[in-house]
């Protein structure tokens, strides 16, 4: 699994990919908070974060973005 964060004035960009045979869950550090997102085999997944509260703004369906640290995720406009 490869993951990759794009930091930008006001948001971040999670992008990650499993090439891999099995389905995967990836652990990232954002605004602080670490945040597990599913990637099903062979595909991808993409997250939208605002930046300074971590928001999710928006996420390829399925990847439920998990917050791990006691606090919770919402996906706006949902």
């Amino acid at each position: 699994m490869a993951a990759r964060v794009l930091s930008g004035p006001t948001s971040h960009f999670a992008i990650l990919v499993n090439k891999g045979a099995e389905d995967l869950r990836r652990t990232l550090t954002i605004e602080g908070r670490q945040v597990s997102i599913h990637v099903d085999a062979g595909r991808s997944s993409l997250v939208l974060f605002a930046r300074g509260s971590g928001e999710v703004l928006a996420a390829t369906p399925g990847s439920d973005p998990t917050a791990l640290s006691g606090h919770s995720l919402t996906v706006s406009g949902h």
